[in-house]
């Protein structure tokens, strides 16, 4: 062709690019008239378009077909700081080269709006494009670097953008041909997260096909090319700036029915129909319709009516469930899609780690998991309605059902109940039935079916899944022990899991022998015999049994038994699969349990790695964040983790709901973070709601209502309320009767009032509660459990307050050795137990042993925390006081001046503690004979004093009683006795009681400062008579 027809068929290119299918064709036959070969020219380059998206690579598709496009820039020219090195393909939203930028030195996928395309709408819809994709940060997603703005040759303003450039990119289905089934389906998982966290972000794609999707030489996916993607509103539904009433965009072949009507309701599911389709191609090995030689109006109907081409025809590899999960997303009603991509995900996973999918074939059991989850609030009358229709259908088909077999039977009742389920559609409005409701109705009517055991096995152990998925664990033990009553009607999978939930939910219900008793049986009795099961359903069944010595209190043992776990899941499925993220998740609330806060806070930096690099599942990526900042916490990090935690409140209660037990586990954690940091009127309010849901939810004596308790007597008790230590004493009377007086449980609850007591000062009620938490410790707990530690500590610390250095010291020392082997050396708890045994060393005048002991605690310090931490100047002031009281001033003298630096940096002026080491320094001054120096330095202070309104009367009167001491070792002692009769007379109004100590050694000093005045005044006289 001509270039003069080039540009012409060029020119009805543009012209017809952004209309839709209709319109388009209209147009084309009008502008090319009877001119076939200038129709084909513009069908080809629209073709093209279609297929190229934003690269058209060779190696992907296999073709070099792309519109004859002005070939703009050639290699080794520059678009602003990148070299151009070849052009890697075109289409309507752009030309895409690979470019080479300096500075950094990188490769990147330059695309660019070509010149001849600068128009008011193209140039708005790429710029879009690049605001919508710069929302994104996801492994998943192709990375915007840089935007700018080109000026060519002729003066033409062509935006760019720069992306990740992928190297050894292949399209999606390319690369898949020579994968394996779980190969495809793990990557796929990636694209669906990817696409998900764009969901979040507000962008819907809307144009998802095999050339968009591309994997290089990592493995993981990247979704690219987002030119006709829009912003999503709050409600999930598309804004409007670029796309008109009626239009259509996409790739018609990979385009949801809804989008074929230029429907506004075009939302997030409809990325779902697209994910459907690449997944049918990806696993089947060709799309699932069939359009060559088809006209668009073909087309067009066969997407809006006609099913995909049964899978079992397209593969007989595919599994049934890998369909039925395509089938669901492919629905041509939205409503009936996977609402999200994380759904769809999730299904995905659930299939990956040989669990049931929640997809499925239309059966009663199904349809009636999937009317629960879609309308866990409903309307009352019409679930009255529904049940009682449901009720009766048994009577309708019993002269049907007599005339056959029992499958013949089961066919039929499956058919029509399923038909009422899938028919009813409750609406908005009236009485409010919770989902926990509406399930013992339906258990109810399951009973019904008792003469077709096997139905009602399949019907209960939907019933099951349901509950167990709701966390309602009463009813979850309830459906399980009848599930297992027709165990001979089950098949031997669905026979392990619903032992699995039986298990599961007496654990929740701190039902732990009973647990335990199901545990054992199926793992050393029924598990050996049933060969066939798949390993994940053993894994599972371990993973409970861990579970449940975590609750026993036997942590180290669920530990050990987590990490052996661990290791052959990851062995077996790999380090990606749904159960080794379980297991992993267990292995590090364990630890967090056992107090190794070390350990699990670098588990969790290793999974929030892990999810920046392979993509990740929000609901994993919530629990490793949450319980990263939990371990924080626990390393007294209290800061960052108070960040974390605030942060996930929105995310947590939009995914689980106010009232889940994972929202509630995180707030319990944030009012502990509220706790550590004196912040107790913000924890109160949050722990007094969290008592009553707890309550509501598992009643007075569960283990989480009495762990809220003591959270919240805590609370009340640090701010002063008497209210606090008497929930904390009725907690240790009900879990000692609960679970026994050595129960791991009860003697928590006794460290927390022992502890409560000895901070209030109540030394004489603390003292029994703490010897008994030691006795009872001793006897429970190993070396290498954290709580014996902890409360030898605690009656160390109390013997401290209490005076008894040489008990205090005794304990101390054990408990910081023990802490030392067990959490390190550099764990923030291991630092405070040492340094509080080093104080008691210090108090016998035992000055070398203590000074050892401060130096080690401080060396570890300076280590361990951030370089402004409170914790290092607290300890270079406990080792100067050391030296000062052993009289080695010198040494006394470096220290404080060493916290004065500190303080210097990281404290205001007239911050209290950083005037306590200015007089600290002064006296050492002055021990050490340099009184001028102390002299300046005091008066240094003083003025400091001023900045600081607040100060305490009595610790100004310190300081300035530290000036005038100085004044007098510099031999001013007509000041010093100024300054002593000021101070005497402002501490007389102060003080009121002439008897007191305090103003009779101020008493003292002023008359040894008159009579050191007088004696200096009286020298000159003698010499001179």
């Amino acid at each position: 062709m001509t270039t003069n027809r080039t540009e012409e068929a060029l020119h009805i290119f543009e012209r017809v690019l952004d209309l839709d299918e209709c319109e388009r064709a209209l147009l084309i036959e009008e502008a090319c008239g009877g001119d076939d070969s200038l129709r084909r020219e513009v069908v080809r380059m629209l073709d093209a378009d279609s297929r190229a998206g934003f690269l058209d690579l060779d190696a992907a598709s296999g073709s070099s077909a792309v519109p004859t496009l002005p070939a703009s820039h050639r290699e080794g020219e520059t678009i602003g700081p990148f070299r151009i090195r070849r052009t890697l393909g075109s289409g309507g939203m752009g030309i895409v080269y690979e470019a080479e930028q300096q500075y950094p030195r990188r490769r990147v996928a330059l695309k660019m709006l070509p010149a001849s395309f600068v128009r008011p709408g193209a140039e708005l819809r790429f710029r879009t494009e690049i605001e919508l994709v710069a929302r994104l940060d996801h492994p998943g997603v192709a990375r915007v670097l840089q935007a700018g703005v080109h000026t060519s040759s002729s003066g033409v303003e062509q935006p760019y953008f720069a992306m990740e450039f992928v190297p050894g990119a292949q399209d999606l289905i390319a690369w898949g041909r020579e994968r394996s089934q779980r190969e495809r389906l793990e990557a796929f998982v990636l694209v669906c997260d990817a696409i998900q966290h764009g969901h979040q972000k507000g962008v819907v794609h809307r144009d998802l096909k095999p050339a968009n999707v591309l994997v290089g030489e990592t493995g993981i996916p990247k979704v690219i090319d987002f030119g006709v993607a829009h912003a999503v509103d709050g409600t999930g539904e598309l804004h409007t700036r670029l796309t008109q009433a009626g239009e259509i965009v996409g790739t018609l072949q990979y385009m949801a029915p809804e989008q074929l009507d230029g429907s506004r309701k075009i939302d997030t599911r409809t990325d779902v129909y697209a994910l459907g389709l690449l997944m049918y191609e990806l696993m089947c090995g060709h799309a699932p319709y069939e359009f060559t030689g088809r006209s668009l109006t073909d087309i067009a109907m066969m997407i809006r009516d006609q099913p995909p081409r049964p899978i079992r025809e397209s593969s007989e590899t595919v599994p049934d469930e890998v369909g039925w999960i395509i089938l669901r997303a492919v629905e041509k009603d939205p409503d009936r899609r996977y609402s999200s991509a994380s759904e769809l995900l999730a299904d995905i996973q659930r299939f990956l780690d040989h669990r049931p999918v929640e997809a499925g074939k239309p059966g009663l059991g199904y349809t009636l998991a999937k009317f629960v989850r879609r309308h866990r609030v409903a309307s009352a009358a019409a679930v009255l309605v529904l049940l009682s229709i449901v009720g009766g259908a048994g009577v309708a088909l019993a002269a049907m059902v007599r005339a056959n077999d029992e499958a013949d039977r089961f066919r039929s009742i499956n058919r029509v109940l399923t038909g009422m389920f899938e028919d009813v559609r409750v609406e908005d409005g009236g009485a409010d039935i919770r989902a926990e409701e509406l399930l013992d109705r339906a258990a109810e009517r399951v009973g019904e079916f008792g003469d077709r055991p096997g139905l009602e096995a399949d019907l209960r152990l939907t019933l099951l899944k349901s509950y167990s998925s709701l966390e309602l664990h009463e009813p979850t033990v309830r459906e399980a022990r009848r599930t297992l009553e027709l165990a001979r009607e089950l098949e031997p999978q669905d026979e392990i899991a619903a032992a699995y939930r039986l298990a599961r939910g007496l654990a929740k219900l701190d039902r732990f022998g009973e647990a335990r008793e199901v545990a054992d049986r199926y793992l050393d009795e029924w598990l050996p015999a049933h060969p066939q099961i798949p390993p994940a359903a053993v894994y599972s069944m371990r993973h409970v049994s861990s579970l449940i010595a975590r609750g026993e209190g036997k942590v180290r043992e669920a530990t050990q038994q987590l990490e052996a776990l661990l290791v052959e899941v990851r062995e077996e499925g790999g380090a990606s699969t749904n159960l080794h993220s379980n297991v992993e998740m267990s292995l590090l609330q364990s630890l967090l349990d056992g107090g190794q806060y070390r350990e699990a806070e670098r588990l969790a930096r290793r999974r929030l790695k892990r999810f920046d690099e392979r993509g990740r599942s929000e609901h994993q990526w919530f629990l490793s964040r949450w319980l990263h900042a939990k371990s924080l916490h626990k390393l007294s990090r209290d800061d960052e983790a108070q960040e974390i935690m605030e942060s996930l409140l929105s995310d947590v209660r939009e995914l689980y709901g106010a009232e889940h037990e994972r929202t509630r586990l995180l707030l319990h954690d944030l009012a502990d973070v509220y706790i550590a940091t004196a912040q107790e009127r913000k924890a109160i309010p949050l722990l007094e709601e969290l008592a009553r849901v707890s309550e509501e939810h598992h009643g007075p004596t569960h283990s989480e209502t009495l762990l809220v308790q003591a959270s919240l007597a805590r609370a009340l008790a640090e701010i002063g309320e008497e209210e606090g230590v008497d929930l904390l004493r009725e907690a240790v009377n009900t879990r000692a009767a609960m679970f026994g007086p050595g129960d791991p449980r009860t003697l928590e609850s006794l460290f927390r009032l022992g502890r409560i007591l000895r901070q209030s000062n109540r030394l004489d009620e603390a003292e029994p509660v703490l010897v008994e938490l030691h006795e009872r410790s001793l006897a429970v707990f190993t070396d290498a459990d954290e709580p014996l530690h902890r409360g030898t500590a605690e009656l160390g610390q109390l013997r401290l307050n209490q005076g008894r250095f040489a008990e205090a010291s005794a304990l101390l020392g054990v408990a910081w050795r023990g802490y030392q082997r067990h959490s390190g050396e550099l764990a923030p708890v291991t630092l405070a137990v040492g340094n509080n045994y080093a104080g008691s060393l210090l108090e016998q005048e035992l000055w070398e042993e203590s000074s050892e002991v401060f130096i080690d605690v401080l060396s570890g310090i300076q280590r361990a925390v951030a370089p402004s931490d409170p914790r290092i100047l607290a300890c270079i002031i406990n080792l100067a006081t050391c030296h000062a009281r052993r009289g080695e001033h010198r040494l006394a003298l470096k220290r404080f001046a060493d916290g004065l630096d500190w303080a210097t940096e990281h404290l205001p002026q007239g911050n209290p503690r950083r005037l306590r080491l200015l007089d600290a320094v002064g006296s050492q001054l002055v021990e050490l004979g340099r009184a001028e120096e102390a002299v300046a330095l005091y008066r240094e202070l003083m003025q400091s004093t001023e900045l600081n309104p607040e100060l305490e009367p009595l610790t100004r009167s310190e300081f300035r009683l530290g000036f005038a001491n100085s004044l007098v070792a510099a031999g001013r002692f007509d000041e010093a006795v100024e300054e002593l009769e000021t101070l005497t007379e402002i501490e007389e109004a102060r003080v009121g009681d002439p008897e007191s100590a305090w103003l009779k050694e101020l008493e003292a000093k002023r008359e040894d400062a008159r009579a050191k005045r007088d004696a200096t005044a009286a020298k000159p006289r003698s010499q001179g008579g």
